[in-house]
């Protein structure tokens, strides 16, 4: 792709003619969108206009991480734009030659001297442009945040992106409007939300199912042994053990989750041709459980597992060797957490501690994008049964249920498309089976009777292969609440649907 063929989404679209009237009355502004859905290319599209125009001379590009660096440096060439990495000392008084279009740096190396930045953008203040990539970490730090101020005050216009604007430990983001419960306002002169909901809807993201599997443990901790599943009721500190505990290796909990993704896995690959090379990401608790979970996934699968850790020196070249080859899984702490940009992805095994709703969101996003749109693709995401994590599932299965219902109350005739084809517009929620042998998907509970004959009845009503027995009895469940079909189990349990 190069800048003579990007052809901009309908919602990029709209986003850049706000872009372009914020341009002319203000110097900020923010635009949320789910990850995968699209806010590089807008970025460089709105920052190759202006250049083009003349309205800026000068992009400083700043994001949380060197691969997310050279990430944009690659993206940016595909629009014209040469962006060059400067050490801060080269930066002071220093004309950038005149086919280079600015500077690409991360949030460290501003902190570490802002005065460096500031007189980069100094040189032409009306005429320059700062994107802050993944904004959100300019609040992780005291010294980011006003390092930014300080090196950027000047600027024309600044572009804030993020995908996960949450913020809920005091910290602000300079030039952010923040809600009381710690979101960033993004609407009307403050800015533009694309929701993962309306991506899904677009066939930009691809709808994924969580499924969680529970776990009873026996491990010494708070100086006495536990036993517990995780539906014992703990208190925190207790609970956060309890995780620890069932992610341990030598317990059976990593290995499970890793035998059932690469199952999955193996069935995505199983449709061939544009699927054959779908890969899996594991994420882990620290470096050396990243380590100890390679060695679990190589016992389980056969499969050599990719690790990039900070640690290791040649970790941005496994990423890229990872992303371009056929490889099956790859193992990480944090470095694939956000921004990383590998659409294979299509199946993870969450099997970290970390319960924020931040870093779980940006874990799932590394999964949602779409490859081929029109493909019906959908990923998958196992992770253990920590009620913790489930409440953070079914908050993005709310919201998806919300903005369907929105839908069909202003568009009908979206509502309908979304009702013709569930499997790509809603989330499957699902845990393994209870004791009393009942099944909760998606918040409705079905016997594995039930299950079964969803099953019986996806083999003579729909194509093999594209629906699971789990998402027909879910569907048809939904259109009996929400649709008004008349959907029940019967007599033998039979299926009954009349229009």
């Amino acid at each position: 792709m190069n800048v003579s063929n990007f052809v901009p989404r309908v919602w990029q679209q709209d986003c850049l003619l706000q872009l372009g009237r914020a341009f002319e009355r203000q110097r900020d502004y923010l635009v949320v969108a789910t990850p995968g859905g699209g806010k590089t290319k807008l970025a460089l599209s709105f920052a190759q206009s202006l250049l083009s125009s003349g309205a800026i001379t000068h992009i400083h590009v700043v994001t949380p991480s060197t691969t997310l660096r050279l990430q944009w440096n690659k993206e940016a060439r595909l629009f014209g734009i040469q962006l060059v990495r400067r050490k801060n000392g080269s930066l002071r008084n220093y004309s950038l030659p005149i086919d280079v279009g600015g500077v690409a740096a991360t949030y460290h190396q501003v902190a570490s001297d802002a005065d460096a930045h500031a007189m980069n953008i100094e040189s032409a203040p009306d005429k320059s442009l700062v994107i802050f990539d993944e904004c959100h970490h300019l609040g992780d730090l005291l010294a980011w945040g006003e390092a930014a101020k300080l090196a950027f005050e000047s600027a024309r216009f600044r572009l804030h992106l993020s995908g996960t604007p949450f913020r809920n430990d005091g910290n602000v983001i300079p030039w952010v409007h923040f809600s009381r419960d710690g979101i960033a306002v993004a609407g009307g002169d403050h800015g533009y939300t694309y929701s993962y909901a309306q991506a899904m809807e677009d066939d930009v993201c691809r709808p994924i199912a969580f499924d969680w599997k529970n776990l009873e443990n026996t491990y010494i901790a708070h100086g006495r042994e536990w036993t517990v599943d995780f539906n014992t009721d703990l208190d925190g500190k207790h609970e956060s053990a309890r995780l620890r505990a069932a992610l341990d290796v030598k317990s059976p909990l990593v290995a499970d989750l890793v035998m059932m993704a690469d199952r999955e896995i193996s069935g995505i690959r199983s449709r061939g041709g544009r699927f054959t090379d779908a890969g899996g990401l594991l994420v882990a608790m620290n470096q050396k459980h990243a380590l100890e979970c390679a060695k679990v996934i190589e016992e389980v699968t056969g499969e050599v597992a990719t690790v990039v850790i900070s640690d290791n020196d040649t970790a941005d070249d496994e990423l890229e060797a990872f992303s371009t080859g056929v490889g099956r899984w790859i193992v990480a702490v944090r470095k694939i957490s956000e921004g990383v940009d590998i659409p294979r992805l299509m199946v993870g095994v969450y099997a970290s501690n970390v319960v924020s709703t931040l870093f779980f969101r940006q874990f799932v996003g590394r999964f949602v994008r779409v490859r081929h749109r029109g493909a019906r693709e959908m990923a998958k995401m196992f992770m253990p049964g920590d009620e913790r994590f489930k409440t953070l599932a079914a908050e993005i299965l709310d919201e998806v249920r919300q903005f369907m219902r929105d839908k069909e109350l202003t568009r009908p005739e979206v509502a309908r498309a979304l009702r013709d084809s569930y499997d790509t517009a809603g989330i499957v929620v699902r845990r393994s089976v209870l004791s009393d042998g009942g099944i909760i998907i998606g918040g409705y509970r079905f016997t594995p009777e039930e299950i079964a004959e969803a099953g019986r009845f996806r083999a003579t009503q729909i194509e093999p292969g594209q629906y699971t027995n789990e998402q027909i009895a879910l569907n048809l469940a939904r259109m009996r609440d929400d649709h008004g079909f008349d959907v029940g189990y019967t007599g033998g349990r039979q299926f009954e649907i009349a229009a």
